[in-house]
């Protein structure tokens, strides 16, 4: 799979998030770059067709996507 779409303005992935993980550089290889529909963030934005994801939403963090998605339909 190609590079995540969403990269470009992921605040993850530029490190603009509070509380970073130690891990984060990992799991930049293996969600932005690897697994991307396995990302939580890359989830959210891509069905919810927003710019505008929660920024304490970790890409491990499926479970807490569907239910914000799932709350806010």
């Amino acid at each position: 799979m190609a590079d995540c779409r969403y990269i470009p303005e992921c605040d993850f992935y530029h490190d603009r998030l509070d509380g970073m993980p130690a891990t984060a550089e990992f799991m930049k290889t293996l969600f932005c770059h690897k697994q991307v529909e396995s990302c939580a963030r890359y989830l959210y934005q891509y069905h919810k067709e927003t710019d505008e994801v929660p920024r304490d939403l970790m890409p491990y963090e499926k479970d807490k996507a569907q239910q914000l998605m799932d709350g806010a339909s």
